[in-house]
């Protein structure tokens, strides 16, 4: 299919998971818009992550601007937080009952 394409209603795309499935797998500099920013929600499942409707995600590791390699931050799923400049930490203390 080329140009615009409009599918109403629920959209089943390669429900066997038998192969892969690639939107715009080219280096194309358009934009991929997929979900409903007004009403709904779009959430992505792997079997090793995902992300829910309301932005909550299960990463096991989490690079900002490049990760520590180059000059961000990266969190990983032991608990290491690495980065390159200064790490300020806001901690809220709980009393225990």
């Amino acid at each position: 299919m080329t140009g615009t394409t409009s599918v109403l209603g629920t959209t089943n795309i390669n429900i066997s998971g038998a192969n892969n499935t690639n939107i715009a797998p080219e280096q194309m500099p358009e934009t991929i818009a997929i979900g409903n920013i007004s009403t709904g929600d779009l959430s992505l499942n792997d079997a090793q992550w995902n992300i829910t409707g309301l932005g909550a995600a299960n990463l096991n590791s989490l690079s900002i601007n490049g990760g520590y390699a180059a000059t961000g931050a990266t969190i990983s799923n032991n608990g290491n937080i690495q980065t390159k400049g200064a790490l300020t930490l806001t901690v809220q203390l709980i009393p225990i009952p």
